[in-house]
Parts: structure tokens; sequence; C-alpha cells
């Protein structure tokens, strides 16, 4: 079982990573789970260019700076995990930023048959409409909800002075590992939503049949 754990966070060391680092220590003592953890913060990330070359030919034209290999990772992982501090009441610009340049797209069905988690933390408002954020990248490619968690906290504050957190985090953590080891199914609002998205996105694209035409060969022949 493969387990890609992402902090969204522009700081390395700061509360999102220090509890991500407490997942990621919880679920590497499990003997099945492999664990992949990446901070955002250490790649030098270019923004997207909107030339939709992503659509053509699967792959972005920026391939110096790693994005795409960490694309890759949520690819072939089993379980995903996001964690994501709120600045301005939302994810930060730089979990935006991989969204757009991952490219993830419902045609491609990227996330179909895995697990997300999210995790953000938040000083005063916000917590909702991140995980919203995080939650859509997930079931609008595929992926079954299996686990979030909004965590208050002072800025950049120790997230475990109480003994009860931990607990808490240990007890989500492994209410998301159930949920892959054992294949729980997605809720019929997540599959529904899926599918309406990648039918939406299908309409689309037949009307303009040239243009779109790698994503319709893929919808195609990627059938459930």
């Amino acid at each position: 079982m493969i387990i890609t754990i992402l902090n969204g966070s522009p700081r390395n060391e700061g509360a999102t990573a220090k509890i991500l680092k407490e997942i990621a220590d919880y679920l590497t003592k499990k003997s099945d789970v492999n664990v992949k953890y990446f901070d955002l913060a250490n790649y030098s990330m270019k923004f997207c260019k909107g030339c939709l070359q992503c659509d053509y030919t699967g792959k972005c034209v920026i391939s110096d700076d790693g994005i795409e290999d960490l694309r890759n990772e949520f690819l072939n992982s089993d379980g995903i995990v996001i964690g994501s501090p709120t600045y301005q009441s939302s994810i930060p610009g730089q979990l935006k930023a991989f969204f757009d340049r991952a490219h993830f797209a419902p045609f491609e069905k990227p996330f179909l048959g895995k697990y997300g988690f999210a995790v953000v933390t938040y000083s005063m408002s916000g917590a909702g409409l991140a995980i919203n954020q995080i939650r859509e990248v997930f079931i609008s490619n595929g992926a079954a909800m299996a686990g979030r968690l909004s965590i208050k906290l002072p800025h950049n504050a120790e997230p475990f002075t109480r003994a009860e957190d931990r607990r808490r985090l240990h007890e989500k953590a492994g209410q998301f590992y159930e949920s892959i080891k054992y294949h729980k199914r997605r809720s019929f609002f997540e599959a529904a939503y899926f599918w309406i998205v990648l039918f939406v996105f299908k309409k689309f694209c037949e009307k303009n049949p040239l243009k779109y035409r790698r994503a319709l060969e893929i919808m195609k022949q990627r059938r459930p």
C-alpha cells in the first residue's frame, strides 16, 4: 500500500508539517504501508501557462521543476494525504498553483480507486473552504474521501500540547488506513458527482472534437 503525503504549506517545519509528519509516523508503523512524504515548498515551481498542452499530450510543457514527477507520485499511490494551512481564509497560493500544474483531469480518471484525506490548520477562519477545495480535487477526479480534519491553532503553534489531540489524529489516520485496506466504497454522492463531472466534460469536448481529440479517445478507452 503506497500512501503519498503532500505538505502544501510554504513552511516545511510549521504546524501543518508537524501534523502531517505525525500521520506519516503513524502510518509507517503499519507493515503493509509505504509512506512517501513531500514538502511543496522544496520545489521551485513555475506557474501554469494556460497553454492546454496537457489536454493534448498528457504532459505539462514545463519539465524542469519536478512537478510532473510529483504528479506521478500521486498517480501511483493508493492513498493521498494533502495538508494545508489557511491563507486569506483559503488554501495558500502554492497549493493552488500545484493543482493547476498537476493537470488532474476527470477524463483521465486519475484518482479512481484511490482514497483522499484532507488536513487543514487554521487560526481564525477558512477551514471549511480549504477542506472543500482539496475535497473537490479528490472527488472530481474519482477518489473516495476517506478522511478530513481541521485543527484550530494559533499561527505556527505546537499542535500536540494535549495528548487528546494526538489521539484524535491517530484515530483519523487509522480510519484512513482501514478505508484503503478494506477497499471502502465511495459514497453515492461522490460516485454520482464524479460521473456527472465526466459527462459534462465529455459533452463539452464533443463540441470541438478536433481540439479535444485526445480527451475523447481516453474517455472512450478508459471505461470503469
